[in-house]
């Protein structure tokens, strides 16, 4: 079982009378695993002096590595060793990028805010009637595809119009301008809305 909270016992850190500041793009994120979602919102990464493993932590390649394994070992404040499953881990930040994990792997987030975006790998299966064998047959391909982020909730969406309406409608003064669009424009100009979107509804995180 592991011991709760795992992010008080891997290092020292208090949310406690903490500022919350408006992000932008001059905001230091601590580099880091953020274990949960959670912990990326409260920018408590798992710093990489908690991380045990042979690998150097200077390296460029060092998470792309630490990350293949299905468990990374992590160090408490008392010096015990946990054990997190690496499919279990919300992402990490490196250089002042953030990644997330999106079946069981990590893609960077160039658009981060209320509705963040990133493009990530999906394997898409294709259904087919075979002449020769008489039988239906599948074929698996590896495509890429759109995503968003909801910071309010955590939950992940494909970057489809449906799904991007339904976001929108927060904002009732952006919905209404979108929705007066025809479909074909409404698709056109969907990250554009979303950046709009953004603008109006920034996010916090605590200061550093």
């Amino acid at each position: 079982m592991r011991p709760l909270p795992i992010i008080a016992l891997l290092f020292s850190t208090s949310l406690l009378a903490q500022n919350m500041v408006q992000y932008d793009q001059s905001f230091q994120f601590r580099e880091g695993i953020f274990l949960t979602f959670k912990d990326f919102k409260n920018n408590t990464a798992v710093p990489n002096s908690a991380i045990v493993t042979n690998l150097n932590p200077n390296s460029p390649d060092f998470y792309n590595e630490l990350l293949t394994d299905k468990v990374i070992k992590l160090k408490t404040a008392s010096d015990s060793i946990v054990d997190w499953k690496t499919n279990e881990i919300w992402g990490f930040c490196r250089n002042g990028n953030i990644y997330i994990n999106y079946q069981n792997d990590f893609y960077r987030i160039p658009v981060l805010g209320s509705l963040s975006y990133f493009v990530a790998k999906v394997v898409v299966r294709n259904s087919f009637y075979d002449p020769w064998n008489g039988v239906p047959t599948d074929q698996y391909q590896t495509e890429l595809r759109q995503f968003i982020l909801d910071f309010e909730t955590g939950d992940i969406y494909d970057f489809e119009l449906e799904n991007f309406l339904k976001l929108l409608q927060r904002d009732e003064q952006l919905y209404t301008e979108f929705t007066k669009l025809k479909k074909r424009k409404q698709r056109d100009q969907m990250f554009i809305y979303l950046r709009k979107y953004n603008d109006a509804h920034p996010i916090y995180f605590p200061s550093n």
